[in-house]
Parts: C-alpha cells; structure tokens; sequence
C-alpha cells in the first residue's frame, strides 16, 4: 500500500509540472478510486503520463526486459526446489546442426545442460553444411553426458532434413526443436512438463521469446497471444519455444524437405489440423533466446512459408490465394469471392449532419468495387434543411431505403431497428463519419465474414493524417478496453508484424463491423437498454466470443474515420453520468473476460495502447506458476509483480 501511495503521489507531481489542473486531476482520480479501487486509479494515471509525455517506459525497456528474460539467484533456489517434485514426460530437443558459429553451439548446448528438469535427451543432427570444429564439438559433448546424442549416417540437406534426423532419434513423449545457434532459459524444460503433467491431452505449447545479440543480451521480445488460427496464417507467431507431443509429430509426417525455411511453420499449420485448440497451450514466459540473424530475410524461406500456408488450406478445404505481405515473412490470404454475392446490407445511423452523411455516402458508392449491397440510412430526428433534402435524395436512388427513428438517439437501438427491416445475409454497420477509400474494402470483410467460426469482422479505420484509429479492440485497457496500436503511422508493420496481417482480436469497432444477421439476432444485437452510446461493439463482440466465434481485424477493408483525436476529452454532466454508468455495467458484465485478453499477452501493459511492457509485470513469477500447476494452489505474484501498470 505504501508503495502504491507514493507512486500516486509521485504520478500527481509529474502530471502537475505538465500544468494539467489539480482540481481536474484530484476530482477525476477520486471518481476512479471509488469505482475501481487503487489498482484502477494507478492505471488512470500512468494513462495520464503516456499521454502527456511524462512516461519512461521507452528508456527503462532494456532494464525490465533483462529483468524478465533473466532468473535471479532466489527465482532459481525456488524452482531447483520445485524441480524434484515434478516427474513429467521425456523431452527430445531437435537439434538440427548447419554452420553455426563455434560458441554460439557450444552456448546452445550448454543452455541444456543447465536445465533444472532433467528428464531430457538432445538429439542432434548435423547437415551437410557442418564444419568439422561443430561436428568435434557435438562428439565431444555426447561422451561427456549419454543424454545427448548425435545421428550417424549420411548428412542430410538443410536443417528441414536434419531435424527429420533428429526426430526419427528421440525417444521422448514430447519433442522441442532448438537452433544450433539458440539458447533456451534454465527453466524452459521445467514450466514445459509441469504444464503437461496435470494436462496430459497437450498437444502442442509455445511461449514467449527474446532476441538476443552476439553478446548473448537481450535486444527485444516477441510477448504473444494465446492460440489465434487466423494470426497464424499471416506469420509463424508460434515461433520457439515449440514443443509439440512426438506422436502427433510423426502422424502428421514430420518436416517437409520440400518447405526448407517455412518447415516450421508448416509443422505447427499441420499440427493444428489436427489439435483442438483446447490442448494448444501458451506459457507468457521468456524460456526461449533467439539469435538474432545478421542477414536478410531469404526470398526462397519466405516462399517456402506462402507455400505452406496455400497447402495448408487447400488440404483444409478452404483453398485460398496466398500472397506474400508488406513485411517478411507475412502473408497475405485470399479466400475466393462467393458467387453468387449474399446481399450486404449497410446501415448508417445519422442526424443532420449534411457534409459528414454526404461524404460517407458519396464515398461508399464511388468507391465500393462489391456490387451486391443495400444501404439503410437511419435518419434519427434530422431537422437541418440541407441534411433533410441530401436524404430525400437518398430515399431515390436504387438499392437504398431511408428509414425513420423517431426516438432520442441510442446507437444500439437504432442498429437493432435497422437490422430488423434489412434483407441482407450480412449486416455492415457504418458510423456516418466514415469514409471508404478503398475499393475492395466490403470484398475483405465479407471474406473473412463467411469463414466457419468466424463473428464479427472490423476493418483498419484511419484519422485522416493517415494514423491508425482502430486496428482492433484490446480488451482490459484502462479497465474496459482500447485500440490496439492507437494512433500509430499507417504503413508501420505493428507490433511483430501485426499490422500487416489478418488476426483475431478481443472486439472491434462498431464503427465498421460485418456479421452475420443471423449471428446479430441470435446474441440479441446491441444492447439498447444498457448500453445506448458506449462500449455496445464490445459488449456485441464479447456475447460472440461467448459463443465460440473469433473476431477478426482485418488490414485490407481500409476507411478514414473522421472522429476527432481527443474525442471523449468533453465528456461532461449528463453525458459524462450515462458514461459512467455504461462503463459500470460492462465491468459488472464483463469483468472476468475484460481482465483477461487470450488475443494479448499478460506481459503487456493494460494502461496504453502501445504494446508497451506492463510493469512491474502482472504475470506470476516461475516458481509460483509451477507450484500452483503442482498442487492446485492459487499463483502469487511476484515482488516485482505487484501494482502492475
């Protein structure tokens, strides 16, 4: 608690040396306490200093990341301790071995060593590529400890070869593959079986990893989602630590020779066919250290990675044209148009606003290269002349109808109105300060719409200084949810790439939002009599998850939205009062699934939109993760996981 009052305090001063008002600041965080305790005011406030430039995340990152790729002394005494309770399944580690520099070898090998679970073998494999100097090396450690191994025989060609070697080898019930030039954490064996032990049905886990430079430290870290099918069609987000039962790996045929430098993510797109994504497990934990490659991306593993996402789904029944992506070792899917079209119906609430309907409307219809389309312009009280005559307009040109709300405004209730009276299979709801401004941008969502599984799709809105708006809803910012990657330059890559790719994401924005209707009146569409301004679309997309469905973000529906940066910063009186109490029902609702984002990661802060580190982190440290996995108690948090941001 004291140090949780002197981090508010010190927040205050920052954000007053910055001139933000006292009695605004003071008012405002008292508000926040008395509805979300400490916790909730901390977060208001770090908001505050991101906001207003006051925060160091930037220049504290290499810190808090060598802290959370690293076990100190004490972490280590715990989990050596924890160690000899867990008795799990035999782990093979895959060594494929090209020409990896001497001691970078001798670095992955000695990472092994230094496992505290013990119940391993290494099975290395060298290629055609070794060097005599790493085949020694290899010979040299399997006489020194029987656990590693080295294939004998002809050499194979490329690491997909040797890592077939190395898996007709293993002995283990569970299989990891490691690179020659990679380290894994003391501790990665460890949270590994102590995951599978209690959960025998796991077919396959992965956790989060780091980049490590030549002099083995830490650059950066790749912090993922939990399991998300369409992200991994875009990228091999999986990455290492991959560990994937041997069974299932020999079932599904192994490596591909013939996807040399996409083989694993070839793997993992096999496996998945085959593993429900209940036995699919993610550890938010840094177990695995990445080299990073001094060379450039090569084109023919980038191929071999399309290829394996084409073949991928062409043997899943949904065949699909496959591109590569703006960013290496990105894809880009495309699922055949449906002949014929299903009819879209388009719905635009609006009131007066005559420049801001017309260029909405305008747009559409210019832009829109999908043909089969209705749109219903909801007029809610419009009584400005120009709007008035700009609708009657709309009343006469075909495939459009006009419809009249004549009720005080609530989002909610004038969607569930609208698609009530629409015809179409789809519903596309559309804010009236949109604007379209790219052709296929109906074709994208309809696409990932009529997906099996799929719920509700959103779409890449743009401020018009051309940053990002909504790239997808992050559920649990601030307490109820945020734009991922909020304000960010379009044709920046995102986080890992995510910018660049379709992939699923906790909710997305009602301001662009295809659905099924028949999905939309299945949950009850939005929710008018809670929820008449605020938090609807996330509410909407939480009742879809609820029913098994994903939701979907995707990069190629493209719109500007016309929505003022600092919007909300007006909230007052009695708007400010519905807002508070939208927002209370949703915590009310929601709160378990608001606090816990399967699309994010618990590593990443939930006071911005950044993908910055939450700190200190919020995630259990190691040891309390593998004694609540051994004896069903509740995880603690760490020291340095107390009053997470």
């Amino acid at each position: 608690m004291q140090g949780s009052l002197r981090k508010t305090l010190r927040l205050v001063g920052e954000l007053r040396k910055r001139k933000l008002p006292l009695a605004f600041v003071l008012r405002t965080g008292l508000a926040r306490l008395r509805s979300y305790g400490v916790a909730g005011l901390l977060q208001r406030f770090e908001y505050w200093s991101h906001a207003f430039g006051v925060d160091n995340s930037a220049e504290r990152y290499p810190e808090r990341l060598r802290q959370l790729s690293m076990l100190g002394p004490r972490e280590l005494g715990a989990l050596r301790r924890l160690a000899s309770q867990v008795c799990g399944p035999m782990i093979s580690i895959l060594l494929p071995v090209e020409a990896p520099p001497l001691s970078q070898l001798r670095s992955a090998l000695d990472s092994v060593t230094r496992q505290l679970y013990g119940h391993w073998e290494v099975c290395a494999a060298p290629c055609a590529t070794t060097g005599g100097e790493q085949h020694a090396a290899l010979m040299d450690r399997a006489a020194q400890d029987p656990r590693i191994r080295v294939a004998s025989g002809e050499l194979a060609e490329g690491s997909a070869g040797a890592a077939n070697q190395a898996l007709a080898m293993a002995r283990g019930q569970l299989v990891a593959l490691l690179g020659a030039q990679d380290e894994l954490r003391e501790d990665a064996l460890l949270l590994t079986a102590a995951q599978v032990v209690p959960n025998p049905m796991t077919c396959m886990l992965y956790s989060d990893e780091c980049q490590i430079g030549a002099d083995g430290i830490p650059k950066t870290a790749h912090f993922k989602p939990g399991w998300n099918p369409e992200l991994l069609l875009g990228q091999n987000y999986v990455g290492n630590l991959f560990v994937a039962c041997a069974d299932r790996v020999r079932a599904v045929g192994g490596f591909r020779q013939a996807l040399q430098g996409g083989h694993a993510h070839d793997l993992v797109l096999r496996l998945s066919a085959v593993c429900p994504s209940d036995q699919i497990a993610h550890l938010p934990y840094l177990l695995y250290r990445r080299r990073i490659a001094q060379t450039e991306a090569a084109p023919a593993e980038m191929e071999a990675g399309r290829l394996a996402v084409q073949d991928h789904l062409r043997t899943s029944g949904r065949p699909a044209d496959v591109s590569l992506g703006p960013v290496p070792f990105t894809y880009r899917v495309q699922f055949p148009q449906p002949d014929p079209q299903p009819l879209v119906s388009v719905i635009i609430p609006t009131r007066n606003a005559f420049e801001i309907l017309k260029r909405c409307v305008e747009g559409l219809m210019r832009e829109t290269e999908y043909k089969n389309f209705e749109v219903l312009v909801v007029d809610n009280q419009t009584d400005e002349p120009r709007a008035r005559e700009y609708l009657q307009l709309c009343r006469e040109r075909a495939n459009f109808r006009v419809l009249t709300y004549n009720k005080p405004f609530n989002y909610s209730a004038i969607n569930n109105f609208a698609a009530e009276q629409a015809r179409g299979e789809f519903l596309c709801l559309l804010n009236n300060d949109t604007e379209v401004i790219s052709a296929g941008w109906l074709n994208a969502l309809l696409m990932w719409g009529m997906q099996p599984g799929i719920g509700a799709v959103g779409a890449k809105l743009l401020y018009p200084d051309r940053t990002i708006q909504h790239a997808g809803i992050t559920l649990g910012i601030m307490g109820l949810a945020g734009h991922a990657h909020k304000t960010v330059q379009d044709g920046n890559p995102g986080y890992f790439g995510r910018l660049a790719v379709a992939h699923e994401v906790g909710a997305v924005t009602g301001a662009c939002l295809l659905v099924r209707r028949a999905t939309y009146e299945a949950v009850g569409g939005l929710n008018e009599e809670h929820l008449a301004i605020a938090f609807n679309d996330v509410d909407f997309c939480l009742k879809l998850r609820a029913r098994g469905l994903r939701n979907i973000w995707t990069p190629d529906a493209v719109l500007y939205h016309h929505e003022s940066k600092t919007r909300g910063s007006d909230i007052t009186g009695e708007r400010r009062a519905r807002f508070e109490e939208e927002a209370a029902y949703m915590l009310a609702t929601w709160d378990d699934k608001l606090s816990d984002d399967p699309t994010y990661n618990p590593n990443l802060s939930k006071a911005r939109e950044d993908f910055a580190l939450a700190w200190p982190s919020p995630v259990p440290s190691p040891a309390s993760y593998v004694a609540a996995l051994l004896g069903g108690r509740t995880a603690r948090t760490s020291p340095s996981a107390l009053g997470a941001g």
